[in-house]
């Protein structure tokens, strides 16, 4: 089964990156696998081996890596189907199931970002643990990805907006965005130069090009410090600044706008909830307060 056919020039960045992901994987459960050797038992063989794979790497049981590895076998499968050559779909026969969607709900409470923030007193300036901790506070404060938080530049500020427009090409999709960054995200700027002004210079990029996995890593590392008891990737800096922006009343649309999404269902569900904002929300709205509903009376 050769993932590369799925004509992927059709795809984004991010999807080609996935798709190549799953291939790897099929490489090492089994060098050659042929459209005639695909069954349900394959391919449920492939899913032990990925939970096996996982338990061995101490990363355990990664539900939505998994799920995504399924997935991209499934559609191969039915683009297969497309192009009329036979073979069999044990997911059509109800032989095998997708497994269910993982929805990964993480995001960070406001006491929890202040934890992280106190942290920049603890660690070594221009340390890695130091330059993870500005980027990812940096992108809880201004929503963007981690492909885009490592690509942007200082040239791609426009500091003569109040407050400074951040304005870039996100890595996904290739679309424009325009950010304005809010107090912490330009705190974070500040100590991005590490004290060094030769540093900002318009060609330069703002924040250190560690690896993904390295960045994650270190992320969680700094999580422990902080006694968040999350696990913590960068993706969820995006839901803490949805959830905490919408939670202090940026509207649907606006928040639409900054994380640079298509359509505003997008943006709802990286929105979350929490006991914790439940009770702040009811703090700030007088509702049944039975002075307001005497009072004209």
């Amino acid at each position: 089964l050769h993932l590369e056919a799925n004509e992927s020039g059709k795809n984004g960045e991010s999807t080609l990156k996935g798709y190549k992901t799953t291939l790897k994987s099929l490489r090492e459960f089994r060098a050659e696998i042929r459209i005639k050797d695909i069954s349900a038992k394959l391919l449920s063989d492939f899913e032990k081996f990925l939970i096996k794979r996982g338990e061995e790497s101490g990363k355990g049981d990664v539900k939505g890596s998994r799920y995504n590895r399924i997935k991209h076998i499934r559609a191969i499968i039915r683009y297969i189907e497309s192009l009329n050559i036979s073979i069999k779909n044990p997911y059509r026969t109800g032989d095998l199931a997708l497994p269910e969607d993982i929805i990964n709900d993480v995001f960070l409470e406001e006491e929890e970002v202040k934890r992280l923030y106190l942290l920049l007193n603890k660690v070594e300036v221009g340390s890695q643990p130091y330059r993870v901790l500005i980027m990812y506070l940096f992108s809880c404060s201004a929503g963007i990805r981690i492909g885009d938080a490592l690509a942007v530049k200082w040239g791609d500020l426009d500091v003569r907006k109040d407050p400074v427009v951040l304005g870039i090409k996100m890595q996904k999709g290739k679309k424009p965005l325009y950010v304005p960054l809010f107090p912490m995200a330009e705190e974070m700027l500040e100590f991005a130069t590490e004290g060094d002004l030769n540093n900002v210079e318009k060609g330069n990029h703002i924040f250190h090009q560690y690896d993904k996995q390295a960045i994650n890593e270190t992320l969680r590392k700094l999580a422990k410090m902080a006694e968040i008891d999350k696990h913590l990737t960068y993706h969820s800096s995006r839901r803490t600044f949805a959830t905490l922006a919408s939670a202090k009343g940026v509207a649907l649309q606006d928040l639409k706008q900054y994380m640079g999404h298509g359509s505003s269902k997008t943006t709802e569900r990286y929105i979350k909830w929490s006991p914790t904002l439940a009770e702040q929300s009811a703090k700030k709205v007088k509702l049944f307060e039975v002075k307001e509903l005497l009072k004209n009376k």
